[in-house]
């Protein structure tokens, strides 16, 4: 009698084992929760040098299963530096905030503050953040 050895034989049963195994449970839906608090101020913006136009989106939070996106219209919104200079924004359209700060403002190193103020008198101010040098791409 001769045998005939494949030593992949035992590696491939296991393989197809497993994929029979994997492909054959249960697969159960997960839904965390997600009970937060809708109609949260959402701040979306950056200050970027390189450009002169700078745009800050304030919108409220909705929830996931209905996202929509709702414009927080009427907010007073500005820029402050480390030096004291202001950069107001003005609402271009609804929820839309745009300003146009100078190069000469947007050097590294300098530090920015965020603040806001809604129609119904809420304000909300960030810390400084600094303006920073990107790394060079490869």
């Amino acid at each position: 009698m001769r045998l005939n050895y494949r030593p992949y034989s035992g590696l491939l049963a296991l393989l197809v084992v497993s994929v029979i195994i994997l492909t054959t449970q249960c697969v159960e839906e997960y839904n965390p929760d997600l009970s937060t608090d809708d109609n949260l101020l959402v701040v979306n913006g950056s200050i970027i040098r390189g450009n002169e136009q700078q745009t800050i989106v304030l919108s409220r939070s909705t929830s996931v299963q209905n996202p929509v996106f709702i414009a927080v219209e009427g907010c007073h919104v500005f820029v402050t530096d480390d030096r004291g200079n202001i950069f107001q924004f003005e609402e271009e359209i609804p929820g839309r905030y745009n300003a146009k700060i100078d190069l000469a403002f947007l050097e590294i190193g300098a530090q920015f503050k965020l603040s806001i103020e809604t129609p119904d008198k809420k304000v909300y101010e960030s810390d400084y953040e600094g303006m920073y040098d990107s790394p060079p791409i490869d």
